[in-house]
């Protein structure tokens, strides 16, 4: 499947499994600090869309917990940060457009989206994967 058409749940996932998201969710939530270990991420239906759940190994010790960094800056903002990712905006569109650049050397993606946090997340995952990731999920 093309990065650069990944959005919301799927793209969330994707992110996680191209970074370090065990390292980002004891930053992000504090009570996974409990337990550092982690059986993955997966993907759950919930209020009626698709999100990406990280799994705690021990769920009797830690909350499962939703990532979101194609929709929460909070999630996405550092790893923009991290990345050194920039922004760019397409004049000539009559919908926003952003445009986002992230990885180094010769691993830089450029991506679009409809918000700056979409561009972002594709530019990161295809920075680590490349311009296609598999279409079959792994579930914990």
């Amino acid at each position: 499947m093309k990065v650069a058409e990944l959005s919301g749940g799927l793209l969330d996932y994707w992110v996680a499994q191209a970074g370090e998201v065990w390292v980002w969710a004891h930053e992000l939530f504090p009570t996974m600090t409990l337990d550092p270990t982690f059986r993955g991420c997966e993907l759950v239906t919930e209020g009626g869309r698709t999100v990406c759940r990280l799994v705690p190994s021990n769920p009797f010790r830690q909350d499962y917990q939703i990532f979101e960094p194609s929709m929460q800056w909070q999630h996405g903002g550092p790893i923009i940060e991290r990345e050194r990712g920039t922004f760019s905006v397409d004049p000539d569109s009559m919908a926003p457009r952003y445009f986002a650049d992230m990885g180094l050397g010769t691993n830089r993606y450029r991506m679009g989206g409809p918000t700056h946090l979409i561009a972002a997340m594709r530019a990161f995952v295809a920075s680590k994967f490349g311009a296609e990731v598999p279409d079959e999920v792994r579930q914990p």
